[in-house]
């Protein structure tokens, strides 16, 4: 917009924030500026200064509730002839001496610094408009927020009587305090929300950080601005950006630095400072984190909430050492409670907890056992699998659910030879909290008459049982049962159980025998029934 003049005796709008100046013939003029987006047409949010000139000779200024609401700081020289007044939730500013001055002169202006908004509804007053406050007010109570959405609405009213001048720009004629910054909290499906919940303490998430920094003239300039972020201990930082509100990369801008403690700190660099490119944009400062894998969520237990931990965080901004913090966000997780379970599959990836075997094909047990982050510290870590003495150990490793990699190295693996018991100790217990572990114990079964120690009389069958358990220090944790059952397939000569050096029986003789004998005892008792008759 350029500096002309325009008389004012129709509605018309004023597009822009640069510096504009009016001469119109109304004592009272409402103006509202609508902010578009000139792709889409649609309002857009934005933040930034109007400050007004020549606010004299018993002229004024009134902006309606909908707009004091959004108005953060005012600013004026310490000369100022500029008075307020509140009228209800309204804000009035007026000279009231007939006092003249020039149209540039800072002591008759006065800078009002708004925050996201897509409009600004305002009513400038002529001469004397100290005594037409109702009037005033009247024209300020009808407010349609919606009423320039199709480009062709006009967004004035107004009452002629006399000539008067108004000027404004988007710049502040003082100094100002840094805005509030906004932080909030983005994963995997939740976006931009101020308390979030992740699926599990595996799920990454993003602090964004939003602080607005205003256009100001270049004697006003930063001579430092950085931000902070006291991230938990118990996080990992895995990626730093920033972006600005034209969604490009500015990084570059910052020197970004993270200490011992995870406090971030990014420093704005002198020769952003020193470039009006820098002033006039909303920066969003993102922090990529993630709960670290092994620790304990037990000191982060929500006291609203004892099944679950929440992680706080809050950002601030320093701007030439002037401080302002943001308010604060939750990161809610549930805690895993330990867990156990047994599965068996010909390689270890089945989910079935039951399978018929061969002797001559190694089967292999899975043992999932979740590790709680319920507990502050973990003094031990003992995974067992009590293998029956009917099964030969082949192999054993212990798998991280999360990294894929094996750790069996990170503990002791101890193989009773003579019982077949397997367990592994971890080395340093206290890195497994909330870790998810797999335990592989691939196995053969032995062709032995001791397997008739597991016949199942009801079902005729032998079934070899087994279970493993979990002792992290509390309450041990045992899997449910799982069962293997050798062979029943009389076309196998390998199927069978060796009872001695000259003889041999097929297991499917010794069921046939085992169910004749149930029949006869079962013949047996009916008869004695019908006996006492």
């Amino acid at each position: 917009m350029g500096d002309d003049h325009a008389g004012t005796d129709q509605l018309w709008q004023l597009v822009g924030i640069d510096k504009a100046s009016m001469g119109t013939l109304v004592p009272a003029l409402r103006m509202r500026y609508d902010f578009f987006d000139h792709v889409t047409h649609k309002p857009l949010q934005v933040f930034g200064n109007f400050t007004f000139y020549d606010i004299d000779d018993m002229q004024a200024l009134y902006l309606p509730p909908q707009t004091a609401g959004i108005v953060h700081n005012v600013y004026a020289t310490d000369d100022t002839i500029v008075n307020y007044q509140a009228i209800g939730n309204g804000q009035f500013y007026y000279e009231n001496t007939h006092i003249g001055t020039n149209a540039d002169d800072k002591k008759s202006s006065i800078s009002l610094a708004y925050g996201q908004s897509s409009s600004f509804d305002l009513i400038w007053c002529g001469s004397n408009a100290i005594t037409k406050l109702d009037r005033i007010t009247r024209m300020g109570s009808a407010y349609n927020a919606d009423a320039r959405t199709n480009l062709v609405q006009p967004t004035m009213t107004y009452d002629p009587v006399t000539e008067y001048y108004l000027a404004l720009d988007a710049k502040a004629i003082a100094r100002q305090e840094p805005a509030v910054p906004t932080k909030m909290v983005t994963d995997s499906d939740e976006n931009r929300v101020k308390d979030n919940w992740l699926k599990d303490r595996y799920e990454d998430y993003t602090y964004e950080n939003e602080h607005d920094v205003q256009d100001v003239r270049p004697e006003f300039y930063f001579n430092e601005y950085f931000w902070e972020d006291q991230v938990d201990p118990i996080l990992d930082i895995k990626d730093i950006k920033v972006v600005n509100d034209e969604l490009k990369d500015v990084t570059y801008m910052f020197t970004i630095s993270t200490d011992k403690n995870n406090k971030v700190t990014g420093r704005a660099n002198s020769t952003a400072l020193a470039h009006s490119d820098f002033y006039g944009h909303t920066y969003t400062y993102k922090i990529h984190v993630g709960i670290k894998p092994g620790m304990s969520l037990a000191p982060y237990q929500d006291p609203d909430h004892a099944d679950e931990a929440k992680i706080d965080n809050e950002f601030k901004v320093s701007q030439d050492n002037q401080v302002r913090t943001s308010n604060v966000v939750h990161t809610h997780v549930k805690f895993r409670d330990p867990k156990a379970e047994k599965f068996v599959s010909a390689d270890g990836t089945g989910n079935e907890t039951s399978m018929n075997v061969d002797y001559t094909k190694p089967y292999t047990y899975r043992l999932d056992f979740q590790v709680p982050d319920t507990q502050k510290t973990l003094s031990k870590l003992v995974l067992s699998d009590p293998i029956e003495p009917v099964q030969t150990v082949q192999s054993v490793k212990i798998v991280d659910d999360l990294t894929g990699k094996d750790i069996t190295d990170k503990g002791k693996l101890n193989i009773n030879k003579d019982t077949q018991a397997v367990d592994w100790t971890a080395d340093e217990p206290d890195t497994y909290h909330g870790k998810l572990l797999h335990k592989y114990v691939t196995v053969l079964l032995n062709n032995t008459p001791d397997l008739l120690k597991y016949l199942n009389k009801e079902t005729g069958k032998i079934e070899v049982p087994n279970h493993g358990t979990m002792d992290y220090g509390e309450k041990p944790v045992d899997t449910p049962k799982t069962e293997v059952t050798p062979p029943e397939d009389p076309g196998s000569v390998t199927k069978k159980i060796e009872l001695g050096s000259d003889t041999s029986v097929r297991i499917e003789d010794i069921n046939k025998a085992i169910a004749a004998l149930k029949a006869g005892a079962e013949k047996a008792a009916d008869t004695a029934k019908k006996a006492t008759k």
